[in-house]
């Protein structure tokens, strides 16, 4: 029951934000400016050089490094504006050049050399040392797992330790190695769009989509990857087929609360935000 809690204290702060937002209108902040930036650079370097030796020396052996100020990049108002915008939107800006490169469709016949495919672009953007641990895992799970679903549970099993990157790596092998298994894809694929790659995941989604329409996680699985695109109009029909199946679903009715917070639209955020409470005060019931 306890783990239910932390979601649940979540959940009400997000509620207490959408009803203090529809109180009154805050005034928009602006971004800084360039000559702004600049000045702030300037009283943060004339503190750093008001810091005595002695209490330099204390931080040096606390392992707390002074910032340097040289060779700090230039950037132009439009380059801050953009920044600005990016780290205080709701909702993600729509990716058009990850949109575009999402292949049409993937067929059965094709799931294999699609799979290792994305496991090839995959691993090339991790670190050697997750590859190499991964790898080990792999063969590790292969000798001792009696089939994919079994080792497919042993891969999670490194997500929920906190392993996110290997979990993907092992799993996309096993994936590669047996994609007629339709959970692991879903699994897989849903580790795609978390790990901020669900430009790879969409294909499999589809393929699955079309085996078992209105199945409540492909349709949240599908939401989520085109969402994390900022195909907010897409995101939406598939996060609203979730919420007419499982009116409750604590995912997508989060998701759904954001793009509707972000049209302005407080009243029915935060009405959909409750649906999330309702069903975490049963489950902790």
């Amino acid at each position: 029951m306890k783990k239910y809690i932390p979601l649940f204290i979540f959940v009400l702060y997000s509620v207490a934000a959408f009803s203090q937002a529809g109180k009154k209108p805050v005034a928009k902040e602006k971004p800084p400016t360039q000559k702004e930036m600049e000045a702030m650079m300037k009283e943060a370097e004339k503190m750093m050089g008001e810091i005595s030796a002695e209490d330099k020396k204390m931080m040096d052996s606390m392992g707390i490094k002074m910032p340097s100020f040289k060779n700090v990049p230039k950037v132009t108002d439009k380059q801050l504006a953009d920044a600005w915008e990016n780290e205080n939107r709701i909702v993600p800006k729509r990716d058009a050049a990850r949109i575009a490169a999402i292949p049409n469709a993937v067929t059965d016949a094709r799931m294999t050399a699609y799979i290792t495919a994305v496991q090839k672009s995959v691993t090339a953007v991790l670190k050697p040392e997750v590859v190499a641990t991964g790898n080990k895992a792999y063969d590790y799970i292969k000798s001792i797992s009696k089939n994919a679903d079994e080792a497919a549970n042993m891969a999670i099993g490194f997500w929920l330790a906190g392993q996110s990157e290997i979990a993907l790596h092992v799993l996309g092998k096993i994936c590669a190695g047996n994609a007629g298994n339709t959970d692991n894809l879903n699994n897989y694929a849903s580790m795609l769009s978390m790990l901020d790659a669900p430009q790879l995941a969409i294909p499999i989604l589809n393929n699955l989509n079309a085996k078992f329409p209105k199945n409540s996680t492909l349709l949240n699985n599908l939401g989520q990857a085109w969402f994390g695109l900022g195909e907010i109009g897409k995101a939406e029909k598939y996060l609203d087929s979730v919420i007419r199946i499982y009116a409750y679903h604590p995912q997508a009715n989060l998701t759904k609360a954001a793009i509707e917070e972000s049209k302005g639209n407080t009243a029915k955020a935060k009405e959909l935000v409750k649906n999330i409470i309702f069903m975490m005060y049963h489950l902790i019931l």
